[in-house]
């Protein structure tokens, strides 16, 4: 007979570390942030009476305030399971409801972090669907809240976009991106577009271009604070990056007005043969030429405004908050500063996290949320045919199970939220 536990944070952590499907949301730095808002928490682990030190689950859970003086508790990515067999999973929900139980518990609310579908880039279905996770929360009593498509800032994505890693080697991942990707990539590192990592005294530098992104974009931004209550949670402890790109406009346009008087040379040598042997190859080149030195004119321009504009030759191009806990590097946010897009920050970036997946030998690097739309009119369309440059898989979450704990009062608060949604 399996029973549930409270476990010490070591003791947890030992468990998470294990475990295949191991997340930042369940784990001891996701619960000193909770805390750190005020929330309460703890970490409850399950085990066979005869075996009381082998855990075969385990999850932090995280409590608030609910109705008639209750609690519910949530879950986050969780729980942790050894096995993912119908015959585990089933036992181990109910050893967890059973611990519920004597909590004071409304409802439990968990959106495991396991594959429900993986899909093709343009959303088709590939492989099977793992239908044994919906029947076993279904068979111990929870409800689910169906399969969503949109962004809800109030709740984890259900739909993520992700490039596997595993085993890589740079040029061999560079080639599966898309031409556009490869470009732009090579264009940054000739415009030596640089990467810092920034502390907590520079997190300005994130706060004001995420902020600027939101309003362009439409995503929803955090504050301040939150970046702040990230970084000393998860950065100080080396499971989090902080990171910019940047470009010196200085040597940028050095290299511009050479280019451009490398060209003027050219175009007067073009001329000159123009003038003793006109010929179509000559017209054209000149052309070209002519083309080429009107680009270089407005670069410059362009970069001289930038430097004006900001008082400084050291710009801010890009700006990207970056997990590392686990098996996988996952982009939480990231976003470009307006102007700038010329310069591919927001592409050097990427790609400076992809290589730093590859020698930490992550499995896979996450670009996490997208909507699960796939049409032309999607909200974050513009945002994920971007992303798509860098190849990779969907995978579609089961999302969101919620468990009544205590039924008889769970009854009344759903009927009571439902009167409230009508009125």
């Amino acid at each position: 007979m399996l029973k549930a536990r409270e476990l010490s944070g070591l003791e947890f952590e030992d468990f998470a570390k294990q475990h295949s499907l191991q997340n930042l949301w369940q784990s001891p730095m996701m619960a000193a942030m909770q805390k750190d808002c005020g929330k309460t928490t703890v970490y409850v682990g399950v085990f066979d009476e005869n075996y009381p030190e082998e855990l075969i689950g385990a999850s932090l859970f995280i409590y608030e305030p609910a109705h008639f003086g209750m609690r519910m508790v949530r879950s986050p990515r969780g729980p942790l399971m050894r096995q993912c067999d119908e015959e585990t999973m089933t036992s181990v929900l109910e050893a967890f409801v059973s611990y519920l139980k004597t909590k004071n518990v409304l409802y439990w609310r968990a959106d495991p972090y396991i594959p429900y579908q993986h899909h093709d880039l343009q959303g088709n279905p590939e492989g099977s669907v793992e239908k044994t996770i919906i029947d076993v929360f279904s068979k111990a009593g929870f409800h689910h809240d169906g399969f969503t498509i949109g962004l809800d800032p109030t709740q984890e994505p259900r739909w993520m976009h992700v490039v596997n890693v595993s085993k890589e080697e740079p040029l061999n991942l560079l080639d599966q991106f898309s031409r556009k990707a490869r470009r732009n990539i090579k264009a940054a590192q000739e415009m030596s577009v640089q990467i810092h990592e920034l502390d907590e005294s520079t997190l300005d530098i994130v706060d004001r271009i995420l902020e600027e992104t939101s309003r362009r974009k439409g995503f929803v931004w955090r504050d301040h604070d939150y970046h702040r209550r990230l970084y000393r949670t998860f950065a100080m402890d080396g499971a989090m990056k902080f990171l910019c790109a940047s470009i010196d406009l200085k040597p940028y346009r050095s290299r511009l007005e050479a280019d451009r008087s490398e060209a003027l040379s050219m175009l007067r040598e073009t001329e000159e043969h123009l003038l003793e042997m006109p010929s179509k190859k000559m017209l054209n080149r000149r052309a070209a030429l002519e083309d080429k030195i009107r680009a270089l004119d407005k670069r410059i321009d362009h970069a001289r405004e930038l430097a004006d504009k900001d008082d400084d030759h050291q710009i801010m191009l890009a700006a990207g908050l970056f997990f590392t806990y686990g098996d996988e590097v996952l982009c939480l946010m990231s976003g470009e500063s307006e102007g700038a897009e010329e310069f591919f920050g927001l592409y050097a970036l990427h790609w400076h996290m992809m290589r730093y997946s590859l020698e930490h030998q992550k499995s896979r690097y996450n670009f996490y949320g997208i909507s699960g739309d796939f049409t032309p009119d999607a909200q974050d369309a513009g945002v994920f045919s971007y992303k798509k440059g860098f190849g990779g898989e969907v995978i579609e979450l089961p999302g969101v199970f919620e468990r009544p704990i205590a039924r008889g009062r769970y009854a009344a608060y759903r009927l009571l939220k439902k009167v409230r949604q009508i009125v």
